[in-house]
């Protein structure tokens, strides 16, 4: 048998898994009325602008830049460069050259999906079952899914963050961190924050890394420390030279949100109770399209008692295992932390803004499934894993259905701007709409 066969029947399970988010990817990209995903509007004119070399500034009236779409313009560049290279390759094309853009974040989020692997593979090499696991859940997540298969710089910024990560994880099992991997760590920093400040949760995982090292290699804590330092150099023109100067804001995410006023239990009830839907399963604009919410609240429940069973696992572990487990704890925390901060200041409740750190999550889940499947005498870890790989497809293809069944029922003004401001009964091109936004952003 050769080399080739032997690797595609022992990783037959994980090509599927990768192969069946790709094409549902895709499949999305396809379904979804272009502008309609969530805040792809803002997104796509950005990639315009950056296209023809333009990179304006938000207007400070939210509620204006929100109605015309131009409400994006904040965010860091990076995306929208490499993004608006392509746009302008394919702009002959006209609606093509969004649908070219889309179909990047599906190579961006399949991308995502095999650093889970490796960072699974190299936190707890001698659980390769896991690893699937943890890849399976990211390829079939189904609002990642839609995520990566619409305009924004969401995938992007997850996919540093992960390649961050693991360069962490690797320091760890090797059990020493060197000044190559704290320059690694700058660049992917540096590279994170140039896509959206997000990519923050990545530096508390980056100092206890240094922390946990230290024990026993004291140059360590001082490298991640100039990993850190360097990394956030590398931004700081963009933050003071234009955030700073253009909003009165370091980060300019204060700056472009109102303030949500209400009852603090009130926002704590509706966040929690929109994190576990938007994490699992919701599409459209303002993420209004949410197929089975009752099975994302069970979901929800589920994925938090996994990750603290991973977390009991890690503490009886060996102490490589244990600072693994600590490191992606820790970054899911700061994932966590930062975005029920944003939900409870901005109204924001979504559980999308944990995806930056959708590798760490997913590995400490596959972790906890694991321990869970070999508690249950009844149940045999392979037989457990091909179920819910299974249970994970069928999830995935439902919840895409049934979402696909309701975009055929969206009209094309409300693709394109939203029914907030679109006139009823007037069709644009969204292809020419984009062109045409030159608007004055700095009024």
């Amino acid at each position: 048998m050769s080399y080739f066969a032997r690797w595609l029947r022992r990783d037959w399970l994980l090509l599927s898994v990768l192969a069946v988010g790709g094409a549902l990817r895709v499949l999305l990209a396809l379904l979804t009325p272009l502008l309609f995903a969530p805040d792809e509007t803002g997104h796509a004119l950005y990639v315009h602008e950056a296209a023809h070399g333009s990179f304006p500034v938000n207007s400070r009236d939210w509620y204006w830049a929100t109605r015309t779409g131009a409400d994006e313009f904040f965010q860091p560049p990076l995306y929208y460069a490499v993004a608006g290279g392509l746009y302008h390759v394919l702009l002959p094309w006209g609606t093509g050259a969004l649908y070219g853009v889309r179909l990047l974040n599906v190579v961006l989020g399949v991308a995502v999906a095999v650093v889970t692997w490796h960072i699974c593979r190299a936190a707890f090499p001698e659980r390769r079952r896991v690893a699937v696991w943890a890849t399976a859940f990211v390829s079939l997540l189904p609002t990642f899914i839609g995520d990566s298969s619409a305009i924004n710089n969401d995938v992007l910024c997850t996919l540093e963050v992960g390649l961050g990560t693991l360069i962490l994880v690797r320091a760890l099992r090797r059990g020493e961190l060197h000044w190559r991997d704290a320059a690694m760590l700058s660049l992917a920093l540096g590279a994170t924050l140039w896509t959206k400040t997000s990519g923050l949760v990545l530096v508390p995982a980056v100092l206890a890394t240094g922390a946990l090292l230290a024990s026993h290699h004291r140059a360590a804590l001082l490298r991640a420390g100039v990993a850190v330092a360097v990394g956030i150099g590398l931004v700081l023109p963009w933050w003071i030279g234009r955030n700073l100067r253009a909003y009165g804001d370091l980060l300019a995410v204060g700056a472009n949100y109102p303030k949500w006023s209400a009852p603090f239990g009130d926002k704590l009830r509706e966040a929690v109770l929109s994190f576990a839907e938007t994490f699992f399963a919701a599409f459209g604009r303002t993420y209004e399209l949410r197929p089975l919410p009752i099975v994302s609240w069970l979901l929800g429940a589920l994925a938090v008692a996994l990750v603290l069973l991973a977390a009991v696992r890690g503490v009886r572990s060996n102490r490589r295992d244990r600072d693994a487990t600590i490191v992606l704890g820790v970054e899911c925390l700061a994932a966590f932390a930062s975005a029920m901060v944003f939900a409870l200041d901005a109204h924001q409740p979504q559980g999308r803004y944990m995806f930056y750190a959708l590798p760490a999550i997913a590995t400490l889940i596959a972790v906890g499934g694991g321990e869970l499947a070999g508690r249950l005498r009844s149940a045999s870890p392979p037989r457990a894993g091909r179920f819910a790989a299974l249970v994970a497809v069928a999830y995935a293809v439902a919840t895409i259905a049934i979402a696909g069944r309701l975009f055929s029922q969206v009209e094309v003004t409300h693709a394109v701007g939203g029914p907030g401001w679109a006139q009823p009964g007037v069709t644009r091109d969204p292809a020419t709409w984009v062109q045409s936004r030159v608007v004055a952003v700095t009024r």
